[in-house]
């Protein structure tokens, strides 16, 4: 019995070898290097596709706000409508055609909570008064204005074109997405210029 130990321990000694401490010192630093790698791949591609993501809700959300605003507005005639910066209010015929409705019609740019759902920087649309529609969320900016003949555009002043614009704005990953892009520049809106019917 004796024998068979110091024959076993003769093999260990001399004939198994392993890795030596410095080979594991640079194995597992190679793991590490690949791992924060891969790591780093994957909140890129997290953070671009929430990004994408976001671009798309403000694009849908802007665009349906205005195809619903330019529909109902389409609808009033000049002497309906009024105009006060962020906020259109405006009269359509009733479904015969032939009175006008008895209360307008409001779009505007809440920045206050008046429809108390928690959120601000919303396009509300309010009819009959006091009750609202949110027609979209994240909005920057918002503007109402008539067109007149000579290429500007007024509040007062009434004319047959009301023109439109918007730029939605959020957060996402610390990071500020826009529609319309880019965000440093203020002068690129979502526009739309609508025809009033005769009265």
């Amino acid at each position: 019995m004796a024998m068979s130990t110091v024959k076993m321990t003769r093999n260990m000694a001399g004939g198994i070898k392993g890795f030596t401490f410095a080979e594991v010192l640079v194995c597992v630093a190679l793991i590490a290097f690949i791992m924060i790698g891969i790591y780093e791949v994957i909140i890129v591609a997290q953070r671009s596709w929430h990004t994408d993501t976001g671009m798309v809700d403000l694009q849908q959300g802007s665009r349906k706000a205005m195809d619903a605003m330019t529909r109902e507005i389409r609808q009033s005639g000049s002497s309906q409508v009024d105009i006060d910066g962020s906020e259109i209010s405006f009269k359509m015929l009733e479904p015969e055609g032939e009175d006008w409705l008895d209360e307008d019609i409001k779009y505007y740019l809440d920045s206050a909570d008046a429809n108390d759902d928690g959120k601000a920087n919303q396009i509300l649309r309010e009819y009959p008064g006091g009750t609202y529609q949110v027609a979209a969320d994240d909005i920057d900016t918002l503007s109402f204005c008539f067109l007149q003949d000579d290429g500007s555009c007024e509040e007062g002043t009434a004319s047959d074109i009301v023109r439109i614009q918007l730029k939605a704005r959020k957060t996402v990953y610390s990071g500020e997405v826009c529609f319309p892009a880019p965000c440093d520049d203020d002068s690129k809106v979502l526009q739309e210029k609508v025809r009033l019917r005769n009265e």
